[in-house]
């Protein structure tokens, strides 16, 4: 691994942050318990050296940020595998020794989608439908639709559906 083409041609002045360097894979990393991720993090061996740099574990409180131990894949890239064993969310930060900030990615380590909890509908006299839930935590977003039928009401056919939604939901019937 090295640099990409496209983040070399930024040249010197162009790259953010104090040099040029990259976290592979690019966007966020989003993962589900017990599933393992590789991150790289990709310098100009000109302007930092592999032995000053380091990732660290950033969550909010002091007390969850961490060294990462990783390993040295060439002068140009470090290298780490990582597997969760429980939900987490925080910033994958790749610094220097003197813990100079250089990139880093938002990395979400949850669940599959669950089925939602204490849903109830109330029906005021079928002309009305007003539904409640409790979305299970999960640091993935998950986006829940919600369908609904009622048979043998006018159209045995009637159906309607709802935007994305967090915990509640009123349709007009």
């Amino acid at each position: 691994k090295s640099l990409s083409r496209h983040h070399r041609k930024w040249g010197n002045d162009q790259c953010p942050g104090p040099v040029c360097v990259a976290i592979e894979p690019t966007g966020d990393i989003i993962r589900e318990v017990g599933k393992s991720y590789e991150a790289y993090c990709l310098f100009d061996p000109s302007q930092v050296r592999a032995e000053d740099v380091f990732f660290m574990h950033w969550e909010k409180t002091p007390n969850d940020q961490f060294r990462i131990p990783h390993t040295v894949v060439n002068e140009s890239a470090i290298s780490i595998q990582i597997t969760h064993e429980e939900a987490v969310e925080y910033k994958l930060k790749c610094l220097t020794g003197n813990a100079t900030f250089l990139c880093e990615r938002t990395v979400k380590v949850g669940y599959t989608p669950k089925d939602v909890q204490n849903f109830t509908c109330i029906s005021e006299n079928w002309m009305k439908l007003n539904c409640t839930w409790a979305v299970p935590v999960n640091p993935v977003t998950v986006n829940y639709h919600l369908t609904y039928v009622v048979l043998g009401f006018l159209d045995s056919s009637t159906s309607k559906s709802t935007r994305e939604f967090s915990e509640y939901s009123y349709w007009p019937l």
